[in-house]
């Protein structure tokens, strides 16, 4: 796979290579901020069909919170499209 070009393929591409990703995640690796605008992207434009599944933890209170962790339902057919977003 080529190197990504865009935001959305950039994400795309952390999704393919990677079991899951987090906000955190990809903040770090690619600097990317908004990470749901790049998930509502590949799921509305592109049919993509990425899975959230909610991490409960507790916060540095001991409070109970969640995250998202998203994951490919199906990455054979991502890759497949990866080249397409890749252009645009």
């Amino acid at each position: 796979m080529k190197k990504p070009n865009n935001q959305t393929a950039e994400v795309l591409y952390e999704l393919i290579r990677k079991s899951a990703i987090t906000r955190m995640s990809i903040m770090t690796q690619t600097g990317i901020l908004n990470l749901t605008a790049r998930i509502a992207d590949l799921r509305i434009r592109h049919g993509i069909n990425v899975v959230c599944d909610k991490v409960l933890t507790k916060n540095k209170h001991g409070r109970p919170i969640s995250y998202g962790k998203w994951r490919l339902f199906d990455k054979r057919s991502a890759r497949l499209l990866y080249n397409k977003i890749n252009k645009e």
